[in-house]
């Protein structure tokens, strides 16, 4: 099982004494949370402890993760075309659904790689939003477009910055522990 230490350390310090309790540890409900979390993720694709189980018996570590990846890219894919092409609104509500639930799985198994989709996407729609709101229609089609909308330009361009900032916290924690320290460190100690 695998959980977060930090997030396990969690005391119940008002947790009344109860009968045969005494000089036993707690366990933190937290902790109990996390792990369950955890086996979860880990039977969702046969990564069972002890006897292997489900596809565990057929495919290693290796031939899992890529089974996990090509099955998420196969749900997300095609809930992202249901999300842009389809014409009714519980469709493409449910297809929104299950595209954030895909990009989570892909943000827990495969954070570097979410970090590069949500780099991709956050560098297109600062591409996007680059002109808009900002008076770039020609005169001889409208005077009325003409107008500089400060709103329309804090909004969709630190909206666009606001998701390359997330991509970039999401590339640096999909490295591995020790490169990240060593880079974290380093941010940290710069100076001017």
């Amino acid at each position: 099982m695998h959980y977060c230490a930090a997030a396990a350390l969690v005391a119940q310090l008002d947790r009344a004494s109860d009968f045969e309790s005494e000089g036993r540890e707690f366990e933190s409900l937290r902790a109990r949370h996390f792990a369950g979390i955890s086996k979860f993720f880990d039977s969702a694709i046969g990564q069972q402890t002890g006897k292997e189980m489900g596809i565990g018996k057929y495919f290693n570590q290796a031939q899992r993760e890529v089974l996990l990846a090509a099955t998420l890219s196969g749900v997300t894919g095609m809930a992202t075309v249901g999300l842009l092409y389809a014409h009714n609104r519980l469709l493409i509500f449910l297809s929104g659904v299950l595209v954030a639930i895909t990009l989570f799985f892909w943000r827990i198994r495969f954070r570097f790689l979410y970090g590069l989709i949500e780099l991709a996407f956050g560098l297109y729609v600062l591409w996007y939003v680059a002109d808009k709101g900002r008076g770039s229609f020609s005169a001889a089609f409208s005077t009325g477009f003409d107008t500089f909308q400060l709103s329309v330009v804090l909004i969709q361009t630190f909206g666009a910055i606001y998701i390359l900032i997330r991509s970039f916290d999401n590339l640096l924690q999909g490295l591995p522990t020790y490169t990240r320290v060593s880079i974290e460190t380093r941010l940290q100690q710069w100076h001017v």
